[in-house]
């Protein structure tokens, strides 16, 4: 069920009888010259809304906007600030609270280490604003949290940015907006230990990984088990 396609009443009769929602968050970001990018945006909400789906749960709108360093600076990578992020994210936690909500599952496909610091700081503000009660729960899945064994069993390379994992995912949810002709292998060398506020002087396409090394079957096989990862991690939290 998608939270955006309901009336009012129907999220108020909804929450009659379930107080879970399921919050994807996702970020703009360049992904090398043969992605969009959208590419975690559509991938997240993608795997978000088929377990809703499954499970018979709502699934809020995409939050699309977040943080990465790493890729600030390309055009197309729209970043907003780690606190302004924050901010967002415990207002929208807030209202969802207000709307009656009591189990509230942030997902992001988009991995980058200060996204996911930004989440738990918000979620840890809003939970300390409601710690009388029990009853509320927030909680936060990650693609991390999804590649187990079976997916890291798929992949020649590892799954980093651009690469054979996300373009994969992408030829088989998307693949009009993949162009094949424009994949390129690169491997990055950052600064080590350095605090870095952009990776683009160290990167030439924006890929991090091997794309060429994707396929579209193998793409299919690492969304089913991402949405049944999911759905698994979120059964044991109900």
């Amino acid at each position: 069920m998608l939270f955006e396609n309901l009336t009012w009443k129907e999220i108020e009769d909804y929450l009659d009888h379930n107080k879970v929602i399921i919050i994807p968050t996702g970020v703009y970001e360049e992904h090398g010259h043969h992605l969009p990018v959208s590419t975690d945006n559509i991938i997240g909400y993608h795997i978000a809304e088929k377990v809703g789906e499954n499970l018979d749960l709502l699934v809020a709108p995409l939050v699309p906007f977040g943080v990465s360093r790493k890729t600030r600076g390309f055009p197309g990578s729209v970043m907003i600030q780690f606190e302004t992020f924050k901010h967002l994210i415990e207002d929208i936690l807030t209202v969802y609270i207000e709307n009656g909500f009591k189990k509230l599952i942030l997902f992001s496909f988009h991995g980058s280490s200060n996204h996911l610091m930004a989440l738990k700081e918000a979620a840890y503000i809003v939970k300390r604003l409601y710690a009388s009660d029990d009853d509320l729960h927030i909680y936060i899945i990650s693609s991390h949290d999804l590649a187990d064994g079976k997916i890291i069993s798929l992949l020649k390379t590892m799954p980093i940015h651009s690469g054979e994992l996300e373009t994969s995912v992408m030829l088989y949810l998307a693949e009009n907006l993949v162009d094949l002709d424009k994949m390129v292998k690169e491997d990055p060398q950052f600064p080590k230990f350095e605090l870095l506020l952009t990776g683009k002087p160290w990167m030439k396409s924006g890929v991090m990984g091997d794309p060429e090394k994707a396929d579209k079957e193998k793409g299919r096989k690492i969304v089913e088990i991402s949405i049944e990862n999911l759905a698994s991690k979120i059964k044991e939290l109900l």
